[in-house]
């Protein structure tokens, strides 16, 4: 018997969700001997295990014999015996959200300092101790009080802020060294237990030893409330099972839904609810009738049409509304309950898709243990299902991680002996609807065949890109995925993910004179990284179809191994001698790569290096001033190496030194200056346009000003650093780079060499505002960074602006981010940002703001959300989502007499009331003389709760000396405006509106009282705190700011503000 320190994890997720170490190394032996591979992995958890029979695990340096110790790696650490065993992420009203977590060990867990870093926010305090085998049940803050109620006999052993999500996350615990040693990825929809969203029923790891982010391992507690600090009592559970459903069927025929008891005795199921919304479990019972009163064991019994929609039954006396099944698809789920119709927990079913007339879908089980529900040979209800129907069309090989610069792709085979057109051949059919690939977004083109026996290859990059890289396959290539991976993003996930071949059949008039096409899968593969899975996850392999003729979800169907279309093995990643950074005198810098054979060319003018651009690199380069390098490595028949790109500041004064860089570094010529760069002004000439400044106007008809341009043409692959004096550490990533600004700023922007001067009047239009999109089509989806100390909710980020300034380019510079500062002390999501200074191509361009950009992305990942968002800026333009409830609100608020108060409950029901009256002191306060006919921003989650909230976006004309005694009310926007009693804009349509009900002026009056008085954010020590710290930051970088935001503005503006609101109506001393 011997014993081994060693480093493990298995980076996985299921269907695309997120990462899933193992556990323990028992977990990951375990999954060895069951024909998995198991890779090391130093640095996200640790072991000590003593073994007696030696295994061999691999890893990428080869494999590692358990049992014969050469040589030991890791350190050990318990915190492997932490487990999370119970979820209750989604209560009933009234009852409490909880997490359930056990120490699995045989010793004392301390877990002083271990922090949770994604789901909630809370860290242990010193001296927390679980004892071997105990439970620690911690509660959301804002459900402390109902938990002690309900669960009087339960010690919380910990409050929690941020509450999970109800459409599921990833919960993730690290130790006091940064070190994610648990994490999981749970969610509210198949495969995964559905009866713990909102139902009352809490989520119970069915084994924690197991993959702990597999739906598999997971069920829905027993009792209503879950049972935290214990080990819930796991009954017999009544394995009745969804195994058969008809969902398309015309006269005689009807729907029917097939049950099937997989237990060993016979089940009673009279009294159990069938639906076809999970959320909504009471939509028909299960009738008194015979054929349920005693399912034996193996037996069938079916539910028709008659049992669920015409007679649906009744609970409490009251009669259930019953349903009907889809043809387009939905879903049916099977819910236990008891003689008091009370639920008892146990939920089977499914989600399907369309249906072609007569086909049934049926329950199939793989080796991976998990069940899938699809298109059947033949309908048997009341007998064995007949198994899948395949093909014709089926998935022959997919690429779903391939090493750096190798490309993702689906290849599909059709296995007749017939030619397939890949659209829509029925009988007065519609030709434009062609057959899909559902997993990556993409739709093939009209008039597409695919021979007997032929294949085709979709790829995730532009076809004539895949083939000028990598060779003409010989038979058609299409692409990319998602059809416009810009605007969706599409990509096989890394972790596992279903793919569906689709195809569209006759479309139905939904109504009247609108027809919908069902689209039909062909083809299913749900693919995984985990055994039994071959291992086709980042190593060069794809995953290739062993057997057409099966199931495409059969795991056992498929062999890992050389791509067929791309190399499978890459040039090694390149070693930089000395990293990105800040430095004093020369570096001398080396760069290596442990590929034998391979050369390295780089640049120093921000182009990429190519085979045919840049310089071959042999020995070492000196570096006394500013410098970029980018490199990549070549061989021929490898993939290249992924190209790196380090920025060199050297011998900075204490200025630069002061803040973070941004060093952004692209082609001159084709990214950032002329003559296709975003910044690209040719020709045209200046005009002077108000008292402002001179717009640029096209003269000749060659002339173009690509910064008033906007949209995906106009973007440009950049890379994107960070980096902090002092220690230079950061990140890199690259992106896509725009100008930003409104189409005001556009038109006056022009090119010149000064950045960092400004005009009396704080302007500089020489100094260009910047987007960053973060997308795959550059490197990774988002910059997973903490790049804001300020937004602590989440670290990552797929839009940001770099912020010149704009209005307020030089002095105090900061108005704009102090005032989202202060939202955020108001209790409003704000994306607030930081200051740095900004490089281009090494060369230094000025201070800027760099912050999130206000968008879908950013809304749905700061709140955890998994609904779509509606965003609108001024002019109710739509950002993302559409404009119908944003219309529905706006027709409101102009047509309805909200003094009557059911009018006014029915608005406070689509707008966040609070939080606009919140959002209106803010503006009005530090007087915005740009406002509110534009500068600001408006989003709602588009679920039954979401509510219109408002945004900052741009204060420049915030705090400024000459507007110090004037106000909103009446006037602005500036000089010309009618303020919010007499705009025509949106923001006053709302606010004349609420201020029908005196309920509004009674609530302002409250808000005022909140946050400009005490310890409110608006106070004067609240707002002279939050104006010296960025005062503070920008110290040697702006070393003579103005201070009249804490001088002349804390001196006169409240009695200004207050009194103003008091004529109004809206405070009352």
């Amino acid at each position: 018997m011997q014993e081994l320190w060693v480093d493990f994890s298995y980076p996985s997720v299921e269907d695309g969700s997120a990462v899933k170490p193992f556990d323990t190394l028992a977990e990951a032996l375990s999954f060895l001997n069951s024909g998995g591979t198991v890779h090391l992995a130093a640095g996200n958890s640790h072991e000590t295990l003593t073994i007696s029979t030696p295994m061999t695990l691999s890893a990428s340096s080869g494999p590692v014999r358990i049992g014969d110790l050469n040589a030991s790696t890791g350190s050990g650490t318990p915190y492997e015996a932490l487990r999370i065993t119970e979820i209750m992420y989604h209560p009933v009203a009234g009852a409490a959200e909880y997490l359930e977590l056990q120490n699995a060990g045989s010793t004392v867990l301390n877990l002083s300092g271990v922090y949770f870093s994604a789901g909630v926010t809370y860290t242990f305090p010193g001296n927390t101790n679980v004892a071997a085998g105990a439970y620690l049940v911690l509660v959301r803050d804002t459900d402390a009080t109902a938990f002690s109620t309900l669960y009087s006999d339960i010690t919380i052993g910990g409050v929690y802020a941020g509450g999970l999500a109800n459409g599921g996350e990833t919960i993730s615990i690290n130790d006091p060294s940064d070190n994610i040693f648990l994490s999981l990825t749970y969610n509210d929809v198949f495969p995964w237990p559905t009866g713990a969203d909102g139902l009352g029923f809490s989520l119970v790891a069915k084994n924690p030893a197991y993959p702990i982010s597999d739906s598999s391992n997971w069920r829905t507690s027993t009792d209503l409330g879950g049972s935290p600090g214990s080990s819930e009592i796991n009954p017999n559970i009544p394995l009745i099972l969804v195994n058969e459903a008809l969902t398309h069927t015309d006269l005689p025929d009807v729907d029917a839904v097939e049950l099937y008891n997989a237990s060993n005795s016979s089940i009673d199921i009279r009294g159990w609810f069938v639906t076809d919304d999970p959320l909504q479990p009471f939509k028909a019972k299960v009738p008194d009738n015979a054929e349920f009163s005693a399912i034996a064991s193996g037996g069938y019994a079916v539910l028709y049409e008659s049992d669920f929609f015409d007679s649906p039954g009744t609970v409490s006396g009251q009669a259930l509304p019953g349903f009907q099944l889809s043809s387009h698809g939905e879903s049916v789920y099977l819910f236990s309950a008891n003689a008091s119709e009370q639920l008892t927990g146990y939920v089977h079913g499914f989600d399907f898709g369309g249906a072609e007339n007569g086909i049934s879908f049926g329950r199939v089980t793989t080796t991976d243990g998990r069940e899938s529900f699809v298109a059947q040979i033949s309908e048997t209800l009341g007998a064995t299902n007949s198994g899948a129907r395949i093909g014709p069309l089926v998935i022959s090989e997919l690429h779903y991680n391939p090493l750096p610069n190798g490309v993702e792709y689906v290849e599909v085979l059709n296995t007749s002996g017939s030619t397939v057109s890949l659209w829509d051949t029925s009988s007065g059919g519609d030709t434009s609807n062609t057959y899909r690939i559902a997993g990556i977004g993409y739709s093939f083109p009209a008039s597409t065949t695919i021979g007997a026996g032929a294949r085709v290859l979709v790829v995730d990059i532009e076809p004539d890109d895949y083939i000028l890289e990598f060779g003409d396959p010989g038979f058609p290539v299409y692409g990319p995925f998602g059809n416009e991976p810009a605007l969706t993003g599409d990509s096989l996930s890394n972790g596992g993910e279903t793919v569906r071949v689709q195809w569209p059949d006759t479309p139905d008039e939904v109504s009247a004179g609108v027809f919908v096409a069902p689209y039909i899968d062909m083809e299913t593969v749900r693919y995984n990284d985990i055994a039994p899975w071959p291992d086709a996850d980042n190593n060069g392999n794809s995953l290739a179809r062993s057997n057409t003729a099966g199931f495409g979800s059969e795991p056992t169907y498929w062999t890992a191994g050389t791509p067929t279309h791309q190399p499978g093995q890459g040039v090694a990643a390149l070693a930089f001698s000395t990293p990105r950074g800040f430095y004093t005198g020369t570096v001398n810098l080396t760069i290596s790569t442990a590929t034998s054979g391979a050369l390295i060319i780089y640049t120093t003018d921000g182009s990429a290096p190519s085979d045919t651009n840049g310089l071959v690199y042999s020995s070492a380069i000196s570096i006394p001033t500013n410098n970029v390098f980018r490199a990549r490595g070549f061989k021929a028949g490898f993939l290249d190496s992924a190209t790196q790109t380090h920025t060199y500041i050297m011998n900075s004064d204490a200025a630069t030194l002061s803040l973070p860089a941004v060093s952004i570094v692209g082609n001159p010529g084709e990214s950032i200056y002329e003559p296709n760069g975003v910044m690209a002004i040719v020709g045209g000439e200046y005009v002077p346009q108000d008292d402002w400044y001179t717009v640029w106007q096209e003269v000749n008809g060659s002339d173009y000003n690509n910064p008033i341009k906007r949209g995906i043409a106009y973007e440009r692959p950049v890379s994107f650093e960070l980096i902090y004096p002092g220690d230079n550490s950061g990140t890199q990533e690259d992106c896509g780079i725009r100008v930003q600004g409104s189409d005001w700023h556009r038109a006056r922007y022009f090119r010149a060499s000064d950045w960092t001067g400004c005009t009396a009047d704080d302007l500089n239009y020489a100094k260009f505002s910047f987007r960053l999109a973060f997308r795959k089509e550059y490197g990774a989806r988002d910059l997973d960074f903490p790049i804001f100390p300020n937004m602590p909710i989440t670290s990552k980020y797929d839009q940001i602006v770099l912020r010149g300034g704009h209005n307020d380019t030089c002095d105090p510079f900061v108005k704009d981010e102090l005032t989202r500062r202060l939202h955020a002390d108001m209790g409003a999501l704000a994306t607030t940002g930081n200051n740095a200074h900004l490089f281009i191509n090494g060369e230094y361009k000025g201070f800027y703001n760099p912050v999130a950009r206000l968008d879908e992305s950013f809304f749905k990942e700061q709140l955890a959300s998994n609904e779509s968002w509606d965003v609108i800026t001024p002019g109710s333009t739509v950002r993302d989502g559409d404009d119908i409830a944003w219309n529905t609100l706006l027709t409101f608020a102009q047509t309805e007499d909200l003094s009557v108060q059911a009018k006014y409950d029915e608005m406070a029901a689509m707008i966040d009331v609070d939080a606009f009256i919140d959002y209106l002191i803010l503006e009005l306060f530090t007087n915005n003389a740009d406002w509110p006919n534009i500068n600001w921003i408006s989003a709602r989650e588009t679920s039954s709760i979401g509510k219109w909230r408002f945004y900052v976006w741009d204060s420049e004309f915030a705090f400024r000396p000459t507007y110090l005694n004037r106000i909103a009310f009446d006037e602005y926007p500036q000089n010309r405006g009618a303020g919010l009693n007499g705009e025509e804009t949106e923001i006053a349509w709302i606010y004349r509106a609420l201020r029908q009900n005196s309920q509004f002026d009674a609530r302002f009056d409250q808000r005022i009282k909140v946050h400009l008085f005490g310890a409110g954010a608006l106070a004067p020590t609240n707002l002279a705190a939050r104006f010296n710290e960025l005062k503070d930051e920008m110290s040697l970088a702006i070393p003579a700011m103005g201070t009249h935001i804490t001088g002349d503005f804390l001196t006169y503006r409240y009695p200004v503000f207050l009194i103003a609101c008091q004529e109004q109506g809206l405070y009352t001393p």
